[in-house]
Parts: C-alpha cells; structure tokens; sequence
C-alpha cells in the first residue's frame, strides 16, 4: 500500500531525520504552504521559504538552512 505523505508530514519527517542526524534540530513543521518553521534544541526558531517547491527541494532548502 503506497499512499502520498502530505507536506506537512514531509516536513515533519525531514525535522526527524535531522534531529536523529545530530544537527541540533527539535522539530520541523509546516507554518503555512509556503513556509517551514525548524526549531533548535537552543529554542531558537527560523522560517525556511518552501514556496512551490518540490519535496527534493524542500529537503534541499531546509537543509541549507540548518547548515
């Protein structure tokens, strides 16, 4: 059964994979369609622009962001 993750989970899952990779990162949410939060274990937070972006893109972005 292969069901399509919906974007809000996506960033959810790219916010896991982040914290499990030890980059000081809490979580990763959607804000709204065109914006990701990432919040940092320190509680800082930072808005990531995910505007029409595919999911390689968001992974990309959201990536350049944290580093």
């Amino acid at each position: 059964m292969n069901r399509k993750i919906d974007k809000a989970e996506f960033v959810k899952l790219v916010g896991s994979v982040l914290r499990a990779a030890d980059m000081g990162v809490s979580k990763a949410e959607l804000r709204d369609e065109d914006t990701a939060e990432i919040t940092y274990r320190s509680g800082m937070t930072q808005l990531v622009d995910i505007a029409r972006d595919n999911r390689l893109e968001i992974i990309k972005d959201i990536v350049k962001a944290v580093c």
